[in-house]
């Protein structure tokens, strides 16, 4: 319940009957096009991904790299966290005093798929399905985890600026525990 509340949030301070009436301004035409190319994004991502796995049944090769997923390993994530700052951009116009709260929605959403359960349990995953095989570890190499950008580019570019702008983490370089290794020698 307090989730819900929570990404409510900036929809409910612009619905509110209280908001006060306004035009629409350019701040408000810049969060309706970070919502809707988010909400595009991750549609799009969504379907491909679906697409993908229904045509790869059965494939040696399980991970999807055409369309978004060729710029980004996790596009439909980008597009949710865009959707998200979206919502929050249209709305700060109105806010004041404590409805400044609101940015708890996207802070919230991206947190969570960064730190808890979007980024990290997929590369967990994923590594441990596809970690072994070199074409997985190139196209990892060569592909923004979040940040959509170009595989050409992506794979010269210093680690720090992956961590400061594309959210490439260290911790999501996830490499087979000591107990896992241990386990397969066996």
């Amino acid at each position: 319940m307090v989730w819900v509340y929570i990404l409510a949030l900036p929809v409910m301070f612009v619905n509110s009957p209280l908001a006060p009436s306004r035009n629409v301004g350019a701040v408000d035409i810049v969060g309706a096009v970070v919502f809707a190319g988010g909400l595009l994004f991750e549609a799009i991502s969504d379907h491909v991904k679906f697409t993908f796995k229904l045509r790869n049944k059965g494939a040696t090769k399980g991970w999807c790299e055409v369309g978004p997923w060729r710029i980004s390993r996790h596009p439909n994530y980008f597009g949710e966290i865009c959707l998200w700052w979206g919502a929050f951009i249209v709305s700060a116009t109105i806010l004041e005093r404590a409805k400044w709260i609101a940015v708890l929605t996207p802070v919230a959403v991206t947190c969570i798929i960064l730190f808890v359960s979007g980024v990290p349990m997929l590369e967990r995953s994923n590594d441990k399905k596809y970690g072994d095989d070199p074409e997985y570890q190139e196209y990892k190499r060569a592909t923004p985890i979040l940040v959509p950008g170009l595989p050409c580019c992506y794979r010269n570019v210093p680690s720090l600026i992956k961590v400061a702008f594309c959210c490439e983490f260290p911790f999501y370089a996830n490499k087979r525990s000591e107990e896992e290794e241990a386990m397969g020698k066996r």
